[in-house]
């Protein structure tokens, strides 16, 4: 089954199919103090896909609203999509004040 274009189904595959997801790091789980203690994976596909708790995950814990492109496991837990992350990697942050000063806007 090839997972290019395929959407529909996700929550059906093997475990040991990986799929790529894009979409900011956003917080999920809070404890009593306010503390983030999990996160999700806001998808620029619109779905959102909590991260399981993994060694990775504890990384993503710090890259909060960044962009990221993520490989992950996919799996149906409580009717919601959670991933467990193999590999990732963050996209540049660009500055909206550099991107304003190169564009001539000033303003």
């Amino acid at each position: 089954m090839s997972l290019k274009g395929k959407t529909e189904g996700m929550d059906r595959l093997k475990t040991e199919d990986l799929i790529v997801i894009r979409g900011l790091i956003i917080p999920a789980v809070w404890d009593e103090t306010g503390r983030v203690t999990a996160v999700a994976v806001s998808a620029f596909n619109d779905n959102e896909y909590l991260v399981a708790p993994t060694p990775k995950a504890a990384r993503l814990l710090g890259l909060l609203r960044r962009e990221v492109e993520v490989q992950a496991r996919l799996k149906e837990e409580g009717g919601r999509q959670v991933i467990e992350v193999v590999r990732y990697r963050t996209k540049r942050k660009r500055s909206t004040e550099s991107v304003s000063a190169k564009s001539g806007n000033g303003s």
